[in-house]
């Protein structure tokens, strides 16, 4: 006996094994070839399905599935790039201040900031075609201006990239991860080298800053004269204006080109590198 419920529904036709047998298979629009016959469910219509479709339709499957897998692979190959990096240098990565430092966080909307970012956004933006011709990056301004954070949002969007490292140490903990193999056994100095030469991008800060004997300038030298050499990016930051200048008691006082030598800032006048000035007051608080 029915239940109520099954009698009240409306019958649907079952497929006639005959008259589909005798039927023309539909033909596919796309590959104007005939379609194949597939089981129908209990009470439902005759289902075609093109063959072409179907080959399609699993290599499509096929090959997202393998682009999975590769973004996955590249994915865990950068993050392995990048532990090493920071287990070689130690505590010298982007600082946890800025790891989400992005160009529309960045917290300054004057005018010349904005010309900045979008300089600094664009050099993200082409950062292969800069990584192949070794294009360096000279950021200078007074404290407080967001030199660290232009760096690290830039330094961040690369990252991200694939298999794109990036180095954020102070000039004079470069010199130190030198200087630490001056006379010891274990790491030579040329290995000392070969770390800060490694990362695609390496951001030294506070340039100008606590390294000035002649050993320690000669360090910092071969530093920047080898990623030049190499064809390596550098972002220099710091706090000297380019020019010798005077200070608030009106003695003289040595700029950047001073600092570091006309030789080494030439190398950022080449290969496209350029020299930017964030010359707007402090943002420290601005960014909450």
């Amino acid at each position: 006996m029915s239940s109520p419920i099954s009698s009240a529904l409306p019958s649907l036709p079952v497929p006639d094994d005959q008259a589909i047998a005798g039927r023309p298979a539909p033909v596919c629009e796309r590959h104007g070839v005939a379609k194949d016959a597939i089981a129908a469910a209990p009470n439902r219509a005759q289902l075609w399905i093109c063959p072409k479709c179907a080959d399609e339709d699993r290599s499509r499957a096929t090959r997202l599935a393998h682009f999975d897998h590769d973004q996955k692979t590249r994915a865990a190959e950068q993050q392995r790039k990048q532990a090493d990096l920071e287990r070689r240098i130690g505590a010298a990565c982007i600082p946890e201040r800025y790891r989400d430092y992005t160009f529309d966080t960045f917290p300054n909307t004057d005018e010349r900031a904005v010309v900045v970012l979008q300089r600094m956004r664009t050099y993200a933006n082409r950062w292969y075609e800069a990584k192949k011709r070794g294009v360096s990056v000279l950021l200078l301004g007074d404290v407080g201006t967001g030199k660290t954070g232009i760096a690290c949002a830039t330094a961040n969007q690369i990252v991200r990239m694939d298999h794109q490292t990036a180095l954020f140490i102070t000039a004079y903990g470069a010199v130190r991860h030198m200087r630490d193999t001056w006379g010891r056994k274990g790491k030579t100095e040329r290995e000392a080298l070969d770390d800060l030469l490694l990362p695609d991008l390496l951001i030294l800060e506070e340039v100008g800053a606590n390294v000035g004997s002649d050993a320690e300038m000669t360090a910092l030298f071969e530093v920047l004269n080898g990623r030049y050499a190499a064809r390596k990016p550098t972002f220099v930051l710091s706090n000297l204006p380019l020019d010798d200048f005077r200070d608030a008691a009106g003695s003289p006082r040595p700029g950047l080109q001073t600092f570091l030598g006309q030789r080494v800032i030439d190398r950022f006048r080449d290969d496209g590198s350029f020299v930017v000035s964030l010359d707007w007051p402090s943002l420290r608080g601005a960014r909450k």
